[in-house]
């Protein structure tokens, strides 16, 4: 007596079109959700770049800082000039056409690693509250906040 064969399970074939429907499902949700990748990177090259000031003033025991200028910052070791940035060309940084940073203004550091809102990083210039800077793009926004006292920047 023959008994009859059931197919049980999916062929390859579905299993590839399953995998490519998933797949460009999942690129058009990531696509459309969360913080633009301009917005994001460029709050992560200024945070980076907030950091590296404030670790070249505790490694050399000088300040250091960010001076702005509008929509451009350049990095100064005070008492020696203007120096380029890891990851830039020029010496002067500008923020992209289409990004923006409000808040965005002059910030040292001591060789404590302590934040500063001008470069004598006297006492009277000592940040007082979190310095908060909003980075804008694409109708996304993202805050890097530094913490006075301790400079922490988030």
């Amino acid at each position: 007596m023959h008994t009859p064969r059931h197919n049980v399970g999916f062929t390859l074939f579905e299993v590839v079109i399953v995998l490519l429907l998933l797949g460009a499902l999942a690129t058009v949700a990531i696509g459309k959700g969360g913080i633009s990748a301009d917005c994001h990177v460029e709050a992560e090259i200024l945070r980076g770049h907030i950091r590296y000031a404030q670790a070249m003033a505790v490694k050399d025991g000088g300040v250091w800082g960010l001076d702005v200028t509008g929509s451009q910052y350049v990095l100064t070791q005070v008492g020696t000039g203007n120096q380029v940035l890891p990851g830039e060309t020029a010496v002067t940084v500008s923020l992209p056409a289409g990004v923006s940073a409000t808040g965005l203004a002059d910030i040292y550091f001591n060789a404590f690693g302590i934040p500063f809102s001008a470069s004598t990083a006297a006492s009277s210039s000592r940040l007082t509250t979190s310095m908060t800077i909003t980075v804008s793009a694409d109708g996304e926004n993202e805050t890097i906040s530094i913490t006075p006292d301790t400079g922490f920047v988030q």
